[in-house]
């Protein structure tokens, strides 16, 4: 352990247990309470918009983190995204840091509060944040059966068609990170079905993205399709850097850990209607994308015009902070203040009923 990550060691603790202090009393508990009010009341569309605040003010401070302590620096070229537009959005996936870029870029265009994950339901039981997650609606959990997770979306999909509120639909079409083993296991998989044989990417599970698209065709004018360009670590092991450990751990100094970013926005009139062209379409896009990291590989760019991307400001990182805290203590106030009524209440109708029994 190096002598700068001791000296900020502290600092970096008070952070964690702060955040997750917040995340398992605010949105593991009290929005616990709130969404079935709201949900009770039928208050679907403000329950959405509230979801849609908190995420920005939950996930804020994190984010402003990693790039303000941890140096995490985007390198984007490609397409502008749109502020307020709903999309479909795949991306390649090698790193836990893969879903902190996307959050950073989703920023860029003021849409960090309309995140949204398809994942698998085991992952609704990672400690505090995978219920946090499922409160807040911007991980909606599926099951390994492909029958029932069909069901299961086209539930999750009705609710995003009929809120009308703007949403990034996020999926990792490999299903999983990029290891050297899967592969390995996806290259033999292609070679036993005829599809490309891919390097950097694992072969996408078209099914998915198919379901997505029938779906919400008609609420999300675009694909947003990200390819995120790693260092590979010089150990010899091939782990992306840098690692979400050492974003968060390590103090940067003033210096940057640059990751390269290509995006690319797909008007939704270029993704074919018809199944079977679909699937072909997403079979292309992942070809292409692989040859864009091959590129990258012998390069360390991608091509295309260059996106402005801005760090968040401490201004706004410490605003996003206390906004959760101000939020944390409004709450508890007012159910100190509900529980010491009904304690009153109880005691009262107790004290009457005792007065009675005893005449």
């Amino acid at each position: 352990m190096g002598i700068l990550r001791i000296a900020t060691l502290p600092f970096t603790l008070l952070f964690i247990v702060s955040h997750i202090a917040l995340s398992i009393v605010l949105i593991d508990g009290i929005l616990t309470f709130v969404t079935l009010f709201m949900t009770l009341f039928q208050l679907h569309f403000h329950l959405r918009q509230l979801q849609t605040f908190i995420l920005k003010v939950w996930m804020s401070p994190l984010i402003g983190y990693l790039e303000l302590f941890g140096g995490l620096t985007l390198d984007i070229r490609g397409d502008q995204f749109i502020p307020n537009e709903s999309c479909l959005l795949i991306c390649n996936h090698r790193s836990w840091v893969d879903t902190i870029i996307i959050y950073s870029i989703s920023r860029q265009v003021s849409s960090h509060g309309a995140l949204k994950f398809l994942a698998k339901k085991p992952l609704l039981l990672f400690p505090i944040y995978g219920f946090a997650g499922y409160i807040l609606h911007v991980v909606l959990f599926i099951t390994r059966s492909a029958n029932r997770a069909v069901i299961e979306l086209k539930h999750a999909f009705e609710s995003l068609k009929t809120d009308r509120i703007p949403f990034w639909m996020i999926s990792y079409l490999e299903g999983t990170r990029r290891t050297p083993e899967k592969l390995q296991q996806a290259q033999e998989f292609a070679r036993e079905r005829d599809l490309p044989v891919l390097r950097h990417v694992l072969q996408p599970r078209v099914k998915g993205f198919v379901n997505m698209v029938t779906e919400l065709r008609s609420v999300t004018p675009a694909v947003y399709d990200i390819t995120i360009g790693y260092e590979d670590s010089k150990d010899g092991s091939g782990e992306p850097l840098p690692s979400f450990t050492s974003l968060l751990l390590d103090y940067c100094g003033g210096k940057s850990r640059v990751v390269k970013v290509l995006q690319r926005r797909i008007p939704m009139e270029n993704v074919p209607e018809n199944e079977n062209d679909a699937k072909m379409f997403v079979y292309n896009l992942y070809k292409e994308k692989d040859e864009l990291l091959d590129d990258f590989e012998k390069t360390g760019e991608f091509k295309g015009n260059r996106i402005k991307w801005t760090r968040m400001s401490k201004k706004y990182f410490f605003i996003c902070y206390l906004t959760l805290l101000t939020i944390f203590f409004i709450l508890v106030f007012i159910l100190s203040i509900a529980f010491n009524q009904l304690s009153a209440f109880t005691s009262t109708k107790w004290n009457n009923s005792n007065h009675y029994t005893n005449q």
